[in-house]
This record gives C-alpha cells, sequence and structure tokens, in this order.
C-alpha cells in the first residue's frame, strides 16, 4: 500500500516565508489586508496562488501532484459531489473496492 504524503502547511512555510517578515506583523490590528481566518477552502485557494507549481501530494515513484492540480481536483470532487445531491454535512462513506484476483 502506497501512502500518499500531502505537504504541511508548516513547512511550506518554513521552507517559503522568512520569519522576520512575519515579526514584522506582530501588534498590527487584524483587517482584510493582514488576517483571514484560514479554512480548508480558502487554504486551497490562497495555496494554489502562491505555490501554484509547488508539488503538493505524492503518491509512489510516478504520481505527483502539483498545488494547482490538487486544487482542481477539489473543486471536480466537490462539483462531483454536488451533481449526485450531497451537500454540506452530509456524511458519505467510501468503500474499498475488491480485486477481482481475490
Amino acid at each position: 500500500m502506497t501512502m500518499i504524503s500531502l505537504c504541511p502547511l508548516a513547512q511550506v512555510l518554513v521552507q517559503n516565508v522568512q520569519i522576520e517578515s512575519l515579526r514584522s506583523m506582530e501588534g498590527l490590528p487584524k483587517c482584510s489586508a493582514n488576517y483571514v481566518p484560514l479554512t480548508r477552502i480558502n487554504f486551497l485557494e490562497r495555496t494554489e496562488n502562491v505555490f501554484t507549481l509547488t508539488t503538493s501530494i505524492i503518491d509512489g515513484p510516478s504520481v505527483k501532484y502539483t498545488w494547482e492540480e490538487t486544487n482542481a481536483r477539489c473543486i471536480k470532487l466537490a462539483s462531483a459531489l454536488s451533481d449526485l445531491g450531497i451537500s454540506r454535512k452530509d456524511v458519505v462513506q467510501r468503500h474499498k473496492l475488491r480485486s477481482s484476483s481475490s
């Protein structure tokens, strides 16, 4: 079984953001210019905008996705679920398909 590894936000921030620039924002009043609550949706959107071509998911030696591809796949999945009538707070269970050789 191959593990899918998602780059943690902390790892991306440590690699791409200068700690000093974060310190310079300490003490500023929160406003739309410097503070937005981070949700799963705006995390994907913001990460795609900033790290478009950076690898987001690696699944084995041959499967890699960028943040742009990850966001697009999430949007497609959300649209497919919506088309099936699944909406917010509905519970969805994933079933593992049995292999025909077992």
